[in-house]
C-alpha cells in the first residue's frame, strides 16, 4: 500500500516531496526471507520513478514493514509501488513480488463554479398593453445567467467579477434560493460538497454548513426576510483532501416595488393654443434593490402609451416635456393619463399617474349686458345707450365649458365688434365689471366684448352694442 500517513492505504496523495509504503504477508516457509527491495514505477512492477532499492525500509517483523523516500513528484503523477522479497539460497523461487493498485499525486483543488443565481418572482402589476412590450421579461428576471463552459472561457473577467462578489444580486422569492454550482476534479474526483449562509463570506450565522449531494441549494432549505442580505459559501473537497471555497455575491431579497413621489403635470388642460405638456417629480426610490428603469408616456388609460410612447428616462432625470401634435386633439380629445413607471432590479414596478384633458372646443357663449346706471339708486338693467362718457358697467352670465371649465374672463370696449381700441382687454374677477376711464364720443357706437377663457386656453366672446347719448 502507498500511504501519505502511517498505515493509511490511499489512492491519492497531496505530498509532492516523499512517498511511503507499507507491506506485509511475504513468506516462504521452505526457504525463508533474507531481504526486501522496493521501487516506484508508472506501471505495476516498473521502476522508472524509483529504481529498486533497500533504502528506507524498516521492518516490524519478518514479513511486515514500511518504507519511505524523499523525491520530487509532479501533480497528476500515477505511481505503483512494487516490493520484492528475496528468498533463501537454493529456493525454488528467488523472488516473491507484489505491486500496489496505484496512487495519484493530486495537489490541485476541485474546480468550483457558481453556475447561476436565477431570480424568479411573482408577476408584475402590469395591467395594460403598454408595459407588455416594455417589460416582457419582468416575470423572470435573471441576474446571473447560466454559462456554459465555453461562455466561461469567453467571459472570464465577468465570471471573476461575480465570484469576487463585486456585484450584488437580488431576488423576489425569499423561501427558495436559486443558487447552483458545478464542482469537478479531473484528478481525484469530488469527495464532498458543503454550503452555508451568513452575513459574511465563510460565516454560517444564518444557516450552518451542510453536506449536499446536489448541485444546488434544496428547495425550502432556507428562508430569508424581505430586505435581508446574505452571502452563500460553497466548499468542495476532493479525495486527496484539497479544498476550494467560493462565496457568492451578496444576495438581497426585495419584495417591494419602487417609490415614486411628487408627480405633477401642467397644464392639466391642453389645446392647440397651449399644447406643451411638462411633468416633474421629486424622486424614484427603492431601499432594497436599485431602480433599473423609469419610463413616462401618455395614453388613454393608466399604463398605456397609445398617445405618446413610453420614453426611457435617465435615472437622474426629474423633468419631462412633450409637445402634443394637432392630430392628437381630434382623435383623443377628453381625459387621458400621464403614466410614470419605475421598475427595480427584480422586476417589481410601481406607477404614478396624472390625468390631463385634451380640449378642442371653446366655452359655450353666454349673455353679456351693459348695465351702466346714470344716478345713485337707479335700478340696473340692460342698456342700449348711456350718458356716461367715462364709465361702462357690464354683467355677463351663461358662459359654460363642460370639458375644461371657465378659468377667467376678459372684457374690453371697442369701436367695432370684438375690438378693444377704446379700452384694452383686462382680466376681471367674477361675472361683472366696471370699466373706466373711457372717452366715449357723443353719438359714438361702442361695443363691449366679454371673453370667456377655459383652462385649456380656448375662448369664446359675447358682444353688446351701446350708443353714447349726450
Amino acid at each position: 500500500h502507498t500511504f501519505p500517513q502511517e498505515e493509511e492505504d490511499a489512492d491519492y496523495q497531496r505530498d509532492i516531496t516523499s512517498v511511503g509504503i507499507t507491506f506485509s504477508g511475504f513468506d516462504s516457509p521452505a526457504c525463508g526471507i533474507r531481504g526486501y527491495e522496493w521501487a516506484l514505477g508508472s506501471e505495476p512492477g516498473w521502476s522508472d520513478i524509483l529504481p529498486y532499492t533497500g533504502a528506507g525500509i524498516v521492518m516490524r517483523n519478518g514479513s511486515h514493514g514500511h518504507a519511505q523516500v524523499h523525491l520530487p513528484l509532479a501533480h497528476d503523477t500515477l505511481m505503483y509501488a512494487s516490493v520484492r522479497a528475496h528468498t533463501g539460497p537454493n529456493c525454488h523461487e528467488d523472488i516473491i513480488h507484489s505491486s500496489s493498485d496505484g496512487s495519484t499525486v493530486d495537489i490541485e483543488p476541485p474546480v468550483l463554479v457558481l453556475r447561476s443565481l436565477a431570480l424568479f418572482g411573482a408577476d408584475s402589476d402590469s395591467s395594460s398593453n403598454a408595459t407588455d412590450s416594455m417589460y416582457a421579461d419582468s416575470d423572470d428576471v435573471v441576474a446571473l445567467p447560466e454559462f456554459t463552459d465555453a461562455d466561461y472561457e469567453d467571459n472570464g473577467d465577468v465570471v471573476e467579477e461575480l465570484l469576487r462578489g463585486t456585484r450584488t444580486l437580488y431576488q423576489r422569492q425569499y423561501d427558495s434560493i436559486g443558487l447552483r454550482w458545478n464542482a469537478t476534479d479531473a484528478t481525484s474526483d469530488v469527495a464532498n460538497v458543503t454550503w452555508m449562509a451568513g452575513s459574511l463570506p465563510g460565516v454560517d450565522d444564518w444557516h450552518p454548513e451542510t453536506d449536499t449531494i446536489d448541485d444546488q441549494i434544496p428547495l425550502n432549505a432556507i428562508s430569508m426576510s424581505p430586505g435581508q442580505t446574505l452571502l452563500f459559501t460553497v466548499q468542495a473537497e476532493d479525495f486527496a483532501g484539497n479544498r476550494i471555497t467560493v462565496t457568492s455575491p451578496p444576495l438581497t431579497i426585495d419584495t417591494t416595488p419602487p417609490l415614486i413621489a411628487g408627480l405633477t403635470c401642467s397644464p392639466s388642460y391642453l389645446s392647440r393654443a397651449q399644447s406643451q405638456l411638462a411633468c416633474e417629480w421629486e424622486t424614484t426610490l427603492d431601499e432594497e434593490s436599485p431602480v433599473d428603469r423609469v419610463v413616462i408616456g401618455l395614453g388613454s388609460e393608466q399604463r398605456w402609451d397609445n398617445l405618446v410612447q413610453f420614453y426611457d428616462l435617465k435615472l437622474t432625470e426629474r423633468r419631462w416635456s412633450v409637445m402634443i401634435p394637432d392630430w392628437m386633439f381630434d382623435q383623443h380629445n377628453g381625459t387621458n393619463v400621464v403614466s410614470l413607471i419605475a421598475e427595480n432590479r427584480v422586476g417589481l414596478q410601481s406607477g404614478a399617474y396624472v390625468e390631463v384633458t385634451l380640449d378642442v372646443t371653446p366655452p359655450e357663449v353666454g349673455e353679456a349686458s351693459i348695465v351702466t346706471t346714470e344716478r345713485l339708486g337707479e335700478e340696473e338693467g340692460p342698456r342700449v345707450c348711456q350718458r356716461s362718457r367715462a364709465t361702462m358697467a357690464l354683467r355677463f352670465d351663461g358662459f359654460t365649458d363642460p370639458e375644461s371649465d371657465i378659468d377667467s374672463y376678459e372684457v374690453g370696449v371697442g369701436s367695432y365688434e370684438g375690438g378693444a381700441d377704446i379700452h384694452q382687454f383686462e382680466r376681471v374677477p367674477g361675472t361683472s365689471a366696471v370699466l373706466h376711464p373711457l372717452a366715449l364720443v357723443p353719438g359714438q357706437v361702442a361695443y363691449a366684448t366679454v371673453k370667456a377663457i377655459n383652462r385649456a386656453g380656448l375662448h369664446s366672446a359675447g358682444h353688446k352694442q351701446c350708443v353714447h347719448q349726450p
